[in-house]
């Protein structure tokens, strides 16, 4: 969709009391520091409107930041193209106009208009397209209903989900006698809690995820040892928490009649129950016939069900005259048909709980409820209302007419999961052999702790619990494709790729939490974005340096995938001193916790080693190195490090990842935790591989 102001800006160009002209575009074509435009708002227009080209001008857009602001959070798929919020110079020209934002357009004669925006320093645009062109509009809905829970949507969740059953030999599970110990009874207006041993086993039930928020369920209405046996009896459904009452409204139309909710089948007052039931995840949500995500609401008490206004969700038709005295045609932007659908689905508050991740991934079907329109995930499908088909409509989201060839809706390949709406592009393995499965796993893995890592958690210590289920999930994988492995799972990595997973790193700022959840050298030790890698490089482009001696954890009692109270890893490799530029001499750098290395230094010999970074093929040429760090808290002027890998990274250079050490003070034993990652880049593998010869190995334990 479109704001009002882009709207009426573009359908009011020929109007300059509707759009008013601010300047020429010859205006915009110099330096941003030169001599602001001399206008007056009462004459500006007025000036202007002789001109006789309707592409010459600037146009009025957003008058304030914070109707610019506004718009994005609307969805407007334009105004979107930004971030007001970044630090850039003031554009004179722009302030000049007493507008926030600015337009201008191109190829209207032509037929395929091009809307111009600029504000500050940044300018960006996007084509529009005319309506009814069935090779354009086929996958688009521009009908659509005043509410999410009224029949017409109602008609399109039934089509996805008589679709899937029909059709879909992916989503077909292997007839499964499973049930979770307990599950919600729905019998008309009223619910029971009842035990799993009494009921069929051939029964379907569906699982709820949703967002616990800060309103607290009434206590006769949560599993508590106090109030299992009143559970038991009838209860009328009124009684529940409307996102409650809406799951059995849904679970009841689509005709099955029991339900998970964590709270009401999961004692909330037992560790014991709560751990023992952790540990099922997997199975519990992989045999439920559907998994009902409440993506929109905040809390318990906002439901699934949303009135809306469906001109902030159908892509927004443009009305536009060619010339002044031709007849409006119909257009719309041509970026409705590929992410748009994704400026509602990644604000919706369910999105960055750290718990619906695995609850999304190990459910064969996912039914999202958001605020705005609802959206349908399975193994074959990734679809929404604006989307019925597929959002994955066009290979590239940016081109229209021109490779228009639809993208395949799911990848034939050997995924354990199925492919999440907002998941990150990441290298498909075409090898379909149990290797090519094998390796496809851990690219997935990657991808998840890419997604998960940038959730939030109620209680930061499930950082490694939430996410037992699908480690438990591919351990079992892991083991039925080679099962004459250990498939050791380390707070969040796995032993077999442990050397490439090491080398994480932080995408933004983080922070490193104070009670302890994980060792240094795992992700789950931070709060904020991680990159384990979404790419499979291959042996011949990469060199390991290190020899890992040992890696452990200590768990809790229970499983290997749950909470950790410890854990090592000894490492043998090039050892490393590195001193920092100072960091007012890192204000280029693109995250406030990077700084640059200014030299290495050698600690048996004393040498110290400064290499500027060459030239490739492309003239760019390359900073010999930096350390990203994981905390900003731990930014100082000299680090240690232990060199992990290099591999390949672009025209035969190569990248190169150390983990970035502190020592820690106080325990016995020489031990050093994680405190970020030194990057450094060489222009061949040869470049590389000899630096870090000229450095003594040495071991290091690292908690």
């Amino acid at each position: 969709m479109l704001c009002d102001v882009c709207l009426n800006g573009l359908e009011g160009m020929w109007d300059p009391t509707l759009t008013p002209r601010l300047a020429l575009k010859s205006d915009f074509k110099h330096d941003v520091s030169s001599v602001p435009l001399k206008t007056h708002e009462s004459t500006r227009s007025e000036n202007l409107q002789e001109k006789l080209e309707i592409e010459d001008y600037i146009y009025a857009h957003h008058k304030t930041k914070s109707s610019f602001l506004s718009s994005m959070r609307l969805g407007c798929v334009m105004c979107n193209r930004f971030n007001p919020n970044e630090v850039q110079p003031v554009n004179p020209r722009i302030e000049s106009t007493g507008y926030f934002s600015v337009f201008s357009v191109s190829g209207l004669k032509e037929g395929r208009p091009i809307m111009h925006v600029r504000y500050l320093d940044s300018v960006g645009g996007f084509s529009l397209v005319p309506v009814g062109d069935s090779d354009v509009d086929s996958f688009l809905n521009f009908r659509i209903s005043p509410s999410t829970g009224d029949s017409t949507t109602w008609a399109m969740v039934e089509n996805w989900l008589h679709e899937c059953i029909r059709t879909h030999e992916h989503c077909k599970s292997a007839s499964s006698q499973y049930l979770p110990n307990r599950l919600l009874a729905i019998n008309g207006a009223s619910f029971q809690l009842v035990s799993s041993d009494s009921i069929p086993s051939s029964e379907r039930y569906i699982t709820l995820s949703h967002h616990w928020g800060e309103v607290s369920t009434a206590q006769d209405t949560i599993l508590l040892q106090t109030t299992y046996d009143h559970l038991r009896t009838d209860h009328a459904i009124s009684s529940l928490p409307k996102t409650f009452r809406d799951a059995m409204a849904i679970s009841s139309k689509l005709g099955i009649k029991y339900l998970w909710i964590d709270k009401l089948c999961i004692y909330q007052d037992s560790l014991e129950d709560w751990r023992r039931e952790v540990g099922m995840m997997q199975d519990i949500y992989k045999n439920a016939f559907l998994n009902i995500s409440a993506l929109g609401a905040r809390d318990e008490g906002e439901g699934c069900f949303f009135d809306r206004d469906p001109r902030d969700i159908a892509p927004t038709i443009v009305k536009l005259r060619q010339t002044s005295s031709s007849e409006p045609k119909d257009f719309r932007f041509a970026l409705e048909k590929g992410w748009a659908w994704r400026l509602s689905f990644d604000n919706e508050p369910i999105v960055r709980r750290g718990w619906v991740v695995q609850e999304r991934l190990l459910s064969p079907r996912v039914l999202h409820f958001g605020r705005k329109q609802i959206f349908w995930e399975c193994r074959e499908k990734n679809a929404c209302e604006i989307h019925p088909d597929t959002v994955y409509c066009y290979k590239d989201s940016n081109k229209d007419r021109v490779n228009t060839e639809r993208r395949p809706e799911t990848p034939r390949r050997p995924h354990l999961w199925k492919q999440l709406l907002d998941a990150p592009d990441r290298r498909v393995i075409t090898d379909y052999t149990s290797n090519g499965e094998y390796e496809q796993l851990f690219l997935d893995w990657n991808a998840i702790i890419h997604t998960y890592a940038k959730c939030n958690l109620t209680i930061p210590s499930d950082k490694l619990v939430a996410l037992s289920g699908l480690a438990n999930d591919m351990k079992r994988t892991l083991s039925s494709l080679r099962p004459d492995h250990m498939h050791r799972y380390l707070a969040g990595l796995w032993e077999e790729k442990l050397v490439d997973q090491l080398v994480w790193n932080v995408l933004g700022p983080a922070k490193r939490v104070k009670e302890y959840r994980a060792p240094s050298w795992s992700w789950a030790s931070v709060d904020g974005s991680c990159n384990l890698g979404l790419g499979l490089v291959e042996k011949e482009h990469k060199v390991d340096f290190v020899e890992i001696k040992e890696a452990k954890t200590e768990i809790f009692e229970g499983l290997e995938t749950g909470e950790v109270k410890g854990g090592w890893v000894r490492l043998v490799g090039p050892w490393l001193q590195l001193k920092l530029l100072p960091q007012n001499e890192t204000a280029h750098w693109p995250h406030e916790n990077g700084r640059w290395v200014e030299l290495f230094r050698n600690v048996d010999t004393g040498d110290e080693l400064k290499e500027e970074g060459e030239a490739l093929s492309t003239g760019q040429r390359l900073p010999m190195a930096m350390v990203l760090f994981d905390d900003p808290v731990d930014l100082v002027d000299e680090v240690f490090g232990v060199q992990i890998q290099a591999k390949v990274w672009s025209e035969g250079a190569y990248s190169s990842s150390a983990l970035a050490l502190s020592k820690v003070d106080g325990v016995s034993g020489e031990q050093w935790r994680r405190v970020g990652l030194l990057l450094s880049y060489f222009a061949s593998r040869d470049k590389a591989t000899s630096f870090f010869e000229k450095f003594p190995r040495k071991e290091a334990m690292v908690i």
